[in-house]
């Protein structure tokens, strides 16, 4: 396994290649471009808060002051992980003279999905700091508690890894079974109401259910996005341990999968 990582690592050229490429193309003929990426998630931001704010209540007493910037932070660091699962759902099949005529290691292409919207996350997260700073939430660096944001890095690096590891398993799947892409966006849409974007788990999660609501590991993560950069506070260990652990796991499977299939999946394509 550290030998196919180390050749992905040498061909780290062909990689920066296929992200570039998948920006160039994700945003061609849009006059707005990249901007739509920011546009989204802040104009689903705008539906939510006008559904959600008169619909739930007790948000005070959940500790929600400013559901918009409650709402900015969930959306952002779910939509990262839901356009990278999309996205690498077509690596194999929509790639299917590449992935025939060149040999390359075959992971480049889910981890080059992924990577591409790691980037508009990371860029995003300009946008995301600057609202919150002009909502004063407390979690910029003014804020003695804003050394939370130091966690921010391995946050991102488990969300990072959860998202390659399902990617090898879907991008697979795909290849295998076409009706994986459609069942997909159900999951995705079944997915974010079942992780706390648009709600915090405390009004919705009995809780005698917290500890199995929280082997979703996205929920950890989000509800740890949410303690850094809205609460300005570290999350609870076992937020981080959890979905540390489950990432790590769901990596190596994934990894393992793809490796075993993937003679089966030039053969299918």
């Amino acid at each position: 396994m550290p030998g196919q990582w180390h050749e992905l690592l040498k061909r780290r050229e062909l990689v920066k290649n296929l992200v570039t490429r998948h920006l160039k193309v994700r945003y061609k003929s849009s006059s707005l471009g990249f901007l739509w990426s920011l546009l989204n998630p802040l104009l689903m931001t705008l539906v939510y808060w006008a559904v959600f704010s008169s619909v739930f209540t007790g948000w005070r007493k959940a500790g929600i002051e400013n559901y918009a910037a409650y709402l900015v932070v969930g959306l952002f660091s779910w939509n990262f992980f839901a356009g990278s699962i999309s996205d690498s759902a077509t690596s194999f099949v929509g790639n299917v003279s590449l992935v025939k005529k060149v040999y390359f290691p075959r992971i480049i292409l889910p981890v080059s999905a992924v990577l591409t919207n790691l980037v508009n996350f990371i860029l995003s997260l300009v946008v995301v700091f600057t609202l919150l700073i002009m909502w004063k939430i407390p979690s910029g660096w003014e804020n003695p508690s804003g050394i939370c944001l130091l966690m921010l890095p391995l946050l991102i690096l488990i969300e990072l890894m959860l998202a390659c590891g399902l990617s090898f398993f879907i991008s697979s799947l795909n290849v295998l079974f076409r009706d994986v892409e459609h069942m997909l966006q159900v999951i995705l849409f079944a997915g974010f109401f079942l992780t706390p974007v648009i709600y915090p788990y405390t009004l919705v999660v009995p809780e005698h259910l917290r500890l199995l609501y929280f082997l979703n590991p996205m929920a950890c993560i989000i509800v740890s996005y949410q303690s850094i950069l809205y609460h300005g506070n570290f999350p609870p260990p076992q937020l981080i341990y959890i979905p540390l652990v489950i990432s790590i796991a769901v990596l190596i499977a994934g990894y393992r999968f793809l490796i075993k299939v993937e003679g089966i999946i030039v053969d299918q394509l």
